[in-house]
């Protein structure tokens, strides 16, 4: 079983155009709303590949029996954390290139009282896997990630971490079983820029000797670099053209915790399910077909090679 928390869920409105001009009207060509944030997302992602998931989120009530119904309809249990407040929305609009353009509403703060029926709703069972997942409100504190962990049993073998900026820094000393920063989020943690795959492995193993079981970078077209304690491995997908890469980090994670040995194994697991999830319109809820898997290209790392232009 994995159980997400998304602190920040929202409402996406997803707009499919042929091409985005602003300042003139747009028509869409077709237009769909769906319950969302990144853990939520993560636990569409495992369900929709015959993994168990549950997603936590605070909400309204009826906010909250919106998202119960739509996450239930895809077989995600629910559970709502009661608030007064309602539910951000987010928009995104992609073009018939794919280029993707997102407007995100910042968010509601996450205040004492909440944040403690979050945690008790996370560590609700000890044999969960823990996702913890998204950008906290305004407002709230940076930690609560940390508390979750805290809250956990044992956090190196359940906790999965992936937030970034001050959020992510408070993870620092938390022992983790998977955090998945990005190369830019990697960049602003450790405060240095990463120019070759060598530098980018060796501050990720100065992660995991601080307690990050797992430490998987996304570089985005580029694919990704999986390191632990037992080696370093990269991979790649082909395709030739993305249709929407949102989501796509939400679903590395949730390919690794379909496949969470930490080798790779877990790498390919990931990348094939961050292929579905840019070959779709959809944010999420994507299943890896035989071609998404036959896609992965595993390879060594070469310490001396660029890792090129940053695109995340």
């Amino acid at each position: 079983m994995i159980r997400t928390v998304t602190p920040n869920p929202s409402f996406d409105h997803t707009f499919q155009v042929e091409q985005l001009e602003p300042g003139v009207v747009c028509r869409a060509d077709t237009v769909s709303i769906a319950a969302a944030g990144k853990g939520v997302n993560v636990a569409r992602d495992v369900v929709a590949n015959g993994g168990d998931a549950t997603a936590v989120v605070p909400g309204s009530v009826v906010d909250g029996a919106a998202f119960s119904r739509e996450l239930e309809h895809h077989g995600v249990g629910c559970v709502v954390v009661d608030r007064e407040a309602t539910t951000r929305r987010n928009i995104t609009i992609i073009d018939q290139w794919g280029t993707t353009t997102k407007v995100n509403d910042a968010g509601v703060t996450v205040d004492d009282e909440l944040a403690v029926l979050l945690i008790a709703a996370a560590s609700a069972d000890p044999d969960a896997f823990v996702a913890a997942c998204g950008s906290l409100p305004p407002g709230t504190d940076p930690s609560l990630f940390v508390e979750i962990g805290k809250a956990l049993p044992a956090p190196e073998r359940t906790l999965a971490i992936d937030t970034s900026g001050r959020a992510l820094s408070e993870c620092l000393d938390m022992p983790c079983l998977l955090a998945k920063p990005n190369r830019r989020e990697l960049e602003e943690l450790i405060g240095a820029r990463l120019h070759t795959y060598g530098d980018l492995v060796q501050a990720a193993r100065d992660l995991v000797d601080r307690g990050w079981k797992n430490v998987l970078v996304s570089l985005g077209p580029a694919g990704a670099v999986l390191v632990n304690e037992r080696g370093a491995w990269a991979g790649s997908t082909q395709l030739d053209r993305p249709v929407n890469t949102v989501g796509a980090g939400d679903a590395l994670v949730a390919g690794f915790l379909l496949e969470p040995a930490g080798n790779e194994a877990a790498l390919s697991s990931a990348l094939a399910l961050a292929r579905a999830a840019v070959s779709s319109v959809a944010t999420a809820g994507m299943k890896m077909s035989a071609a998404d898997r036959s896609a992965v290209e595993l390879r060594p790392i070469v310490e001396s090679d660029s890792l090129g232009e940053e695109t995340g």
